[in-house]
């Protein structure tokens, strides 16, 4: 078997998503003042995806209904966005507070995130090498 073939797209796909999703709940936090606008949107994106790990039926669900889902979720999710952004602009003398932190911290974040990402693509493609690991 290939390593490429081992290699599967998805993993890259939903780090795509997880940054874009980062990215949008950073602004909804900025723009509202608050993180609790964005701590509701990441609930319901958990709890939404918890229901298709809960319930049996769901879990039977084919994956094109999953990208046809993505398909409607994103624009509307991008028009909620542009939206809210819109009502909630930002004054023209209003620039965000200076960070005063060190960039070390989210360099060293951003690092421990990749690194387990990458654990977890290495742990795949050893389980899918030595598929007798998978039932341990």
């Amino acid at each position: 078997m290939e390593i490429s073939k081992l290699l599967i797209p998805e993993r890259w796909r939903s780090l795509v998503v997880i940054i874009l999703a980062g990215i949008s709940l950073g602004i909804l936090a900025y723009r509202s003042g608050s993180v609790l606008s964005s701590i509701i949107a990441h609930a319901s994106y958990n709890a939404a995806a918890a229901l298709f790990v809960v319930l049996p039926s769901l879990q039977k669900t084919p994956e094109e209904f999953y990208i046809m889902a993505g398909v409607v979720a994103l624009p509307i999710a991008a028009l909620l966005l542009w939206l809210f952004i819109r009502k909630n602009p930002l004054s023209a003398g209003e620039m965000p507070p200076r960070e005063t932190t060190s960039w070390l911290w989210p360099i060293v974040t951003f690092l421990v995130v990749l690194g387990l990402f990458a654990l977890m693509a290495v742990l795949e493609v050893t389980i899918r090498l030595n598929p007798g690991l998978a039932g341990m």
